[in-house]
């Protein structure tokens, strides 16, 4: 399932960062606008979200993020 949020730089709203929050902690990817380019955020420490952050970016496991 894949959901929008739009989200307003002058007032932070933080039921946002805790449905962030909360995708992270049970292995989703959260992606992120930045200045240049979209990041994909994931947790780190669930071994099966960094497989899916290389799978949404379609690279093998030999090149590094």
């Amino acid at each position: 399932m894949t959901r929008t949020v739009k989200v307003d730089n002058n007032k932070i709203d933080k039921s946002i960062i805790e449905e962030a929050s909360l995708l992270l902690n049970s292995g989703r990817l959260v992606v992120f606008p930045t200045e240049t380019v979209y990041g994909v955020a994931a947790n780190a420490l669930d071994k099966k979200a960094v497989e899916r952050v290389f799978e949404a970016k379609m690279r093998s496991a030999d090149v590094p993020l």
